[in-house]
C-alpha cells in the first residue's frame, strides 16, 4: 500500500505524455494538410495541458492579415522552395476562343491545325529584325511573324500564272515592273480598300476596265488569291472602320471563290523613316501593330498571314532605301523584286 501513490503518478505521468505526443501528431497532420491547401500560419504558444511547461511551440492556423475579422483567411503564396510539387495543377482562368483555324488544306479549315511552332530566343520578340516565319494557327494575337507562313522551297514564276493578285495601286507594282510578276491575275485598284470591294464598287483596273472587283475575280477561277489593301484606309484614319470592311471581305472573297481556294493575307509593307515622321498613320511602327491585328483576323478567318513586311525592312526597322520608291510607300523594281522572293519561298503546297 505505501507503493501504490508512487504507481498513480507514475501511470498519470505516461498518460499525460501520451497526450501529448498523440496531440502533437494530431497537429502535424493538420498543418500538413492545411500547408498543402495553401494555408497561411504562425508560430503561437502551445497550451499548458499539451506542452506541460511554458516555452514551446507549435504550428496552428493563422488568417491572413487583409482578412476581415470572422471571414475566410485568404490564401497566400509561399515562398517556391517549400512547395511540394501537387498532382492537380491551376487551370486556365478562360477557354481559348473558338475560331476558324487555317489548315493545310483551306477546305478543311474546321480542322485544328498542327503547332510547328519551334522554340524561340525571347529577344527574337517585338524587333525590327526578320525571324523565322511559322505557321501556327494555336496563336492569337501575337506578334504577326510568330504566325506567317513558314519558308519553303522556291516555287517557279509560272507558278504565279493562275494566282490573283487583290489590292491597290501597291500591288500594281507586281504587274507593271518585270521584276514582279506581269503573267499573274491582277484585281489592284488606285485609291481603293476593303470598302470597296464589300461596297461592290465599281473600279477602273490597272488595264483600264470598269469591274466590280468580287465578279471578275470570281470569273477568273483563280488557284488562290492574294490579298493586300489598307494603306489608302489607313492613312485617312479609321482603324475600326478598316478592319470591319477586312473581315467582311474575306468572307465575301471566301463565297465567291469557294473553300478550297487557298487565300493569303499579305502584311503591309513598312514605310521610310522620313514618310513615317510626316505621316504618323503609316509609320512602319503603326504599321507593325495592324499587321499584328491583321494576322489575327486571317488565321480567324480560315486564311493564310504571309510576312512581306520583314522583307523590305532596313537596320532601323524602316522600309529599306534600297527597295522605296520616291514617296517612301511604293515600292522600286528592286523592291518588287524582293517581293516576289518572299511570294516564291513561301507557298503552302
Amino acid at each position: 500500500m505505501q507503493h501504490s501513490k508512487p504507481k498513480r503518478r507514475t501511470k498519470v505521468a505516461r498518460q499525460k505524455r501520451l497526450l501529448s505526443l498523440l496531440s502533437i501528431a494530431l497537429l502535424a497532420a493538420l498543418a500538413a494538410t492545411a500547408l498543402a491547401a495553401g494555408w497561411r500560419f504562425e508560430l503561437i504558444p502551445m497550451p499548458e495541458f499539451l506542452a506541460g511547461t511554458r516555452g514551446e511551440q507549435t504550428l496552428t492556423e493563422s488568417p491572413a492579415p487583409d482578412s476581415q475579422e470572422g471571414g475566410q483567411p485568404q490564401e497566400t503564396a509561399l515562398p517556391q522552395e517549400s512547395m511540394e510539387p501537387l498532382e492537380e495543377t491551376a487551370q486556365p482562368t478562360q477557354e481559348p476562343q473558338e475560331t476558324a483555324q487555317p489548315t493545310a488544306t483551306p477546305a478543311q479549315a474546321a480542322e485544328a491545325a498542327v503547332r510547328i511552332l519551334p522554340d524561340l530566343d525571347p529577344a527574337s520578340w517585338n524587333t525590327s529584325q526578320r525571324v523565322e516565319q511559322t505557321l501556327d494557327a494555336g496563336y492569337h494575337n501575337t506578334d504577326f511573324r510568330m504566325v506567317s507562313v513558314p519558308q519553303s522551297a522556291a516555287v517557279e514564276l509560272d507558278y504565279f500564272n493562275d494566282v490573283a493578285f487583290l489590292g491597290d495601286s501597291i500591288t500594281q507594282g507586281l504587274y507593271i515592273y518585270d521584276t514582279g510578276l506581269p503573267n499573274a491575275k491582277y484585281f489592284a485598284y488606285k485609291n481603293s480598300g476593303p470598302d470597296s470591294i464589300v461596297n461592290r464598287t465599281t473600279l477602273k483596273n490597272i488595264t483600264g476596265t470598269e469591274e466590280v472587283a468580287l465578279d471578275a475575280l470570281a470569273a477568273s477561277a483563280p488557284k488562290s488569291v492574294y490579298v493586300m489593301l489598307g494603306m489608302n484606309t489607313l492613312r485617312g484614319g479609321g482603324d475600326e472602320r478598316y478592319f470591319a470592311y477586312y473581315s467582311q471581305m474575306l468572307d465575301m472573297i471566301r463565297e465567291v471563290l469557294g473553300p478550297d481556294v487557298p487565300i493569303y493575307v499579305e502584311s503591309m509593307t513598312p514605310t521610310t523613316a522620313e514618310t513615317g515622321a510626316e505621316r504618323p498613320a503609316l509609320s512602319s511602327e503603326y504599321v507593325y501593330n495592324i499587321n499584328c491585328l491583321l494576322a489575327t483576323l486571317a488565321l480567324e478567318k480560315g486564311c493564310y498571314f504571309l510576312n512581306v513586311y520583314d522583307y523590305m525592312l532596313d537596320d532601323t526597322g524602316h522600309m529599306d532605301p534600297a527597295y522605296a520608291a520616291a514617296d517612301g510607300i511604293h515600292m522600286n523594281p528592286t523592291g518588287y523584286a524582293r517581293w516576289v522572293e518572299c511570294l516564291r519561298t513561301h507557298v503552302v503546297q
